[in-house]
């Protein structure tokens, strides 16, 4: 269910989502997106050369599950803002904490808006994204 504006207040915290990435997952996504780099699909390039601990799920990939999380959390309202850092690689068949909070809610232009920060933290608890968007409600 989408929230409504007179819904959220500075500071709330949003639900959380969880997502594990699978190796079948990241192989299609890399398929249809054309991004086939090693680091995402070869094991043994990843540890070797890379020095990570398995291949990785590219970062457009996260940056879909949360623009899926907003979506979802905000409806048909417009994501006029969305900004990531990418901190931290995450590897295939982890499971990934999604959440966010309220920064800010404002009127601009005649429009309510949502300032939020947003997040992707690993099972080791580290944010491997740490984001920021703004929603503009109708």
């Amino acid at each position: 269910m989408a929230y409504q504006y007179d819904e959220l207040q500075e500071g709330a915290e949003l639900p959380t989502e969880h997502r594990t990435p699978t190796t079948e997952q990241v192989v299609g996504f890399c398929n249809a997106t054309g991004n086939a780099g090693p680091q995402f699909l070869d094991p043994e390039f990843a540890k070797e050369k890379m020095g990570l601990p398995g291949p990785i799920v590219p970062g457009n990939m996260k940056q879909g599950f949360l623009d899926q999380y907003l979506r979802r959390h905000f409806g048909r309202n417009q994501i006029t803002r969305l900004q990531l850092n990418h901190r931290r690689p995450d590897v295939h068949n982890a499971e990934m904490t999604i959440g966010g909070e309220v920064t800010r809610t404002y009127e601009a232009d005649g429009r309510r808006m949502v300032d939020l920060e947003i997040h992707i933290d690993n099972p080791q608890g580290d944010r491997s994204v740490r984001g920021a968007a703004t929603i503009a409600f109708d």
